[in-house]
């Protein structure tokens, strides 16, 4: 059994927390502008592409599960977390450029482009890298504080990099060629791409995995159960849930004026109906609830019949 008191150093802290770097400079563009792209510059329509997000949603709440499994229940001479990071980070990259390089066809190969794309990155790669990169922590320390640490490191780089990604999206843009370019779009994906493969290529190398943290496998069905039943997932569920609604017209307001269309007219965006806000906050629910099933589970806060266990940190 690891000793408790096996610290690791600050370095491995703060260049695990950078991976973040590179997941939030592929996530935040493709999140924050992926809709705008697919209306405003190759002008597909909104219904289309609504249906198709729609529907990619509830696999993306579903792969948060398979994910989770696939790494738990699967280790090579690496660990559990470093192997997927090594095979599966520049496959991510590749898939992310892959969403904006959208062909010049038919409406229906267009659509079908779309969704694939869009469920190759969202939902499997980026979903598996990132939920690897997340269980790293536990499988590089037991140690309580260290694991905290990390996680803090972790979430000051994403929002650090989530408020640079903000600022300097379109700029790049603009640089390539402007807004209404594809080009343009796929160039500043493929910056930010390689860039983001630099933290995470660290992570690979210099992040290493010392606790054996092997667990059986687990029914699914049991975890789904383990959460219902257990009142802290309801109150972390409630809370973000009621986050998300806050953050969804949050986010709608500033990005209700978000360029001038050729006339000079303003081009509102969303188009500012209650409708339009709820249905955007609404659509990442099943997501929401499959991931916190799925976080709840895989880090050992609860049995399949609600009681508190702590599987991972033993």
């Amino acid at each position: 059994m690891p000793k408790e008191s096996n610290k690791i150093s600050l370095f491995e802290k703060v260049l695990y927390g950078s991976g973040d770097v590179g997941l939030n400079a592929m996530y935040t563009l493709f999140n924050s502008y992926v809709l705008f792209f697919y209306t405003d510059v190759i002008f597909m329509n909104a219904a289309l592409i609504g249906t198709v997000i729609m529907i990619s949603k509830i696999f993306d709440g579903v792969s948060d599960l398979i994910a989770g499994q696939l790494i738990d229940t699967h280790k090579s001479k690496l660990g559990h977390c470093i192997p997927v990071l090594l095979k599966w980070t520049l496959p991510m990259v590749a898939s992310v450029v892959l969403v904006f390089t959208v062909p010049d066809s038919t409406i229906a190969i267009r659509v079908a482009y779309i969704f694939v794309t869009y469920n190759l990155f969202n939902t499997i790669l980026y979903t598996y890298v990132c939920m690897a990169h997340g269980s790293l922590a536990t499988y590089v320390t037991n140690n309580s504080e260290d694991r905290s640490q990390m996680l803090i490191f972790k979430m000051l780089f994403a929002a650090l990099t989530q408020t640079i990604m903000a600022s300097v999206m379109m700029p790049m843009v603009n640089y390539f060629g402007g807004q209404q370019l594809q080009s343009a779009w796929i160039k500043s994906i493929l910056v930010f791409g390689i860039i983001g493969l630099v933290p995470l290529a660290l992570n690979i190398l210099f992040v290493k995995e010392r606790i054996d943290n092997d667990a059986p496998p687990e029914n699914i069905l049991e975890g789904v159960k383990c959460a219902f039943v257990n009142k802290y997932w309801w109150m972390a569920f409630v809370v973000n849930l009621c986050a998300n609604f806050i953050l969804t017209f949050n986010l709608s307001f500033p990005l209700k004026e978000i360029h001038k269309k050729t006339d000079g007219s303003i081009r509102r965006y969303p188009d500012g109906n209650l409708p339009d806000y709820l249905y955007c906050s609404a659509k990442y629910n099943f997501h929401l609830i499959c991931h916190s099933i799925d976080s709840r589970n895989r880090y050992g806060l609860c049995d399949g019949h609600g009681r508190r266990i702590n599987r991972r940190h033993h």
